[in-house]
């Protein structure tokens, strides 16, 4: 007795169904955003500057005594010029300020930034406070920002382990104005 024959054998062997790649698409296309996520986290993640930073010092410290025990911190700030009319003629210079007040105005060595005479100025500083491990680094406005990694290298190097981001502080007549930091451009 003979069969007939089955209807898978006459289909079209030929044609080779294609593998369904939709969930393998939508996988990548959750993983690739929190991949981009991970990658601009880990990049902020390396440079240690907090941006959030005006110089003041607060808030109860684990013994509930606020802070540093009553010493007012000494605040050191390197401000970078570039150009325009916030530098006033300190074009490409850098300023160190103690408490404030300039101490010292280093200028640049052929219309660049003079890296070494800052090296040698924060080198001098932190001999003269070798208590103190913060410093403030105020960029003016058009600073570019492998300039301000520079200057931030050159203050961890000199033993300024925490670099605070601030902002130029400029006396005009009775009102004390911030101007600079960076642009989001």
């Amino acid at each position: 007795m003979a069969y007939r024959p089955s209807e898978v054998r006459n289909q079209k062997q030929s044609s080779i169904q294609e593998p369904n790649i939709i969930p393998i698409m939508n996988l990548f296309l959750t993983i690739i955003p929190f991949l981009m996520l991970f990658i601009v986290l880990s990049k902020i993640a390396l440079i240690n500057i907090d941006l959030g930073s005006t110089g003041s010092t607060g808030g109860a410290g684990e013994g509930g005594e606020g802070g540093n025990g009553g010493k007012k911190e000494l605040r050191l700030q390197v401000i970078i010029y570039r150009q325009g009319p916030s530098a006033k003629g300190k074009e490409f210079a850098f300023e160190i300020r103690e408490q404030e007040k300039t101490t010292k105005t280093i200028t640049p060595i052929n219309g660049r930034y003079n890296y070494v005479q800052l090296d040698n100025a924060l080198r001098e500083l932190k001999a003269r406070y070798p208590e103190t491990f913060n410093i403030e680094v105020a960029p003016d406005h058009d600073v570019l920002y492998d300039d301000l990694l520079q200057a931030i290298d050159i203050s961890k190097k000199n033993g300024f382990l925490k670099v605070n981001y601030g902002l130029i502080n400029v006396e005009i007549g009775f009102y004390r104005v911030a101007i600079g930091g960076l642009d989001a451009a």
